[in-house]
């Protein structure tokens, strides 16, 4: 599928990832709605225990990563589908694939929005429309600012070699839609990541939440 002339309805535009896209089908696009809301940032992620995250935040990590998403989806689809043409590249994360203690609403919505992503590519790719779910890991944008919680310490940083660049991810994005790819994991050594961490019993999956979980009451 080629993305020249085509109309795009961009969520989370006014910065991040979602900016980048914006800016890299700008020159490409014949339409581009863009969607976002920044109500005081709009707090959709959260670092810490989920017994004691804030009720009105763990809503908006549910409304913003899933139910949004969802709804957005059915609304839009009918018409591809009537078209038998379009594309829809959902924003999830390598989180998703892992139980991560610390981090638990964040990365079971991303993993329910891989699941969906799947689950609806296999309903209608015959149909002409294409699903793809981007699934950057660590990033250089505000969210890690965003969803660490007021007066607590701040969680170790991934190292920088597996950063990268909301450019690249956008790219990556776009690139893994035109090639009607059904994932795309930017960043080489996230995609060796990720390679091993799907090929890895859940048992030790697990084990390794336990430390992570042990390490933060520390």
């Amino acid at each position: 599928m080629r993305l020249d002339g085509c109309c795009a309805l961009i969520t989370g535009a006014s910065a991040g990832i979602g900016r980048e896209f914006a800016r890299q089908l700008a020159g490409r696009a014949g339409t581009i709605v863009l969607v976002a809301r920044r109500e005081e940032r709009l707090r959709v992620g959260d670092l810490g225990h989920f017994a004691t995250i804030d009720p009105a935040r763990l809503e908006q990590i549910l409304f913003v990563n899933m139910v949004a998403l969802t709804v957005l989806t059915r609304r839009l689809l009918p018409l591809m589908l009537s078209r038998k043409r379009g594309a829809i590249l959902n924003v999830s994360s390598s989180a998703g694939f892992l139980p991560i203690a610390g981090f638990a609403v964040y990365a079971a919505t991303k993993s329910y929005v891989t699941g969906f992503s799947e689950a609806l590519r296999a309903e209608v790719r015959s149909k002409g429309v294409s699903v793809c779910a981007l699934c950057p890991g660590p990033v250089n944008t505000e969210f890690m600012q965003i969803a660490q919680r007021l007066g607590k310490q701040p969680y170790m940083a991934a190292p920088d070699f597996v950063h990268v660049s909301a450019e690249d991810i956008a790219r990556a994005g776009l690139a893994a839609v035109e090639a009607d790819r059904p994932l795309a994991i930017p960043g080489f050594f996230m995609k060796l990541a990720m390679f091993f961490v799907r090929l890895t019993p859940m048992s030790i999956l697990r084990l390794a939440s336990r430390v992570t979980a042990k390490r933060d009451r520390n």
